[in-house]
């Protein structure tokens, strides 16, 4: 996500840093250029939140679960209804 978020920002363009082949290039700018920013930003604070947790003692896999689960479903989010 971090990386989609990156090329998104810069308007497809994979930078160097994150460049690996080709083909890994293309696929990445076109998921960027695809996906809204709300949805990238939306699902860092999620994956964010649940490194909280498991610093806390969490269980990870289930705390990366809700975090995707989340990212991909907002409806089932309790805490996306205020």
């Amino acid at each position: 996500m971090r990386e989609l978020l990156i090329v998104q920002l810069q308007d497809g363009a994979v930078p160097i840093e994150l460049s690996l082949t080709p083909e890994r290039d293309e696929r990445l700018s076109d998921q960027a250029l695809t996906m809204p920013t709300e949805t990238l930003v939306r699902t860092l604070d999620l994956l964010a939140g649940a490194l909280v947790h498991l610093r806390a003692g969490a269980d990870a896999r289930t705390q990366l679960e809700l975090a995707l689960i989340r990212a991909a479903r907002p409806d089932l989010d309790p805490t996306s209804r205020r």
